[in-house]
């Protein structure tokens, strides 16, 4: 499972799938991001443990081939299980597919 972002406000974290995460990117970090993106590979167990709706937000499925664009809201006090979850970060340039 891929995910991509990471951004900290009012005591959680955001991730989002690619699509997601990928309208929060410019060439120039605009809008208060980066200009690329963190690829998150987690561990199977996350969608065990972070797909309550607490945690996982549906937008739509306007993703490639339809599939859900998905947001995850972290808490902080969740963030350790997390990083245990997370197998690789791999960074992507803004305009590169990762």
């Amino acid at each position: 499972m891929d995910m991509g972002g990471g951004y900290l406000t009012d005591g959680k974290i955001y991730f989002g799938e690619r699509d997601v995460a990928a309208e929060y990117w410019s060439p120039n970090g605009g809008v208060n991001f980066a200009n690329g993106m963190v690829r998150y590979d987690m561990h199977p167990d996350f969608l065990k443990e972070f797909t309550s709706s607490e945690y996982m937000k549906v937008y739509d499925t306007k993703g490639k081939d339809g599939a859900p664009r998905i947001e995850w809201t972290i808490p902080v006090d969740k963030f350790d299980r997390f990083n245990e979850l997370v197998m690789k970060r791999t960074w992507i340039p803004y305009g590169e597919k990762g």
